[in-house]
């Protein structure tokens, strides 16, 4: 059951990823690439927090 939207789910960010244009990432500076990291790290985080809190 998990299977399927496990698949959707890569199949999306595989059609994000692939349409993202590196010269255009470029030409907009460091702020998007540190605004991106510093989100992932706040997600995890978060998540990580939730995890072992709920664990139990």
């Amino acid at each position: 059951m998990l299977l399927v939207p496990t698949v959707l789910l890569l199949a999306a960010l595989a059609g994000l990823g692939l349409d993202l244009d590196l010269r255009q990432m470029r030409t907009r500076g460091w702020r998007p690439f540190l605004l991106g990291a510093l989100s992932t790290i706040f997600i995890c985080g978060l998540s990580l927090t939730a995890i072992l809190l709920w664990k139990p």
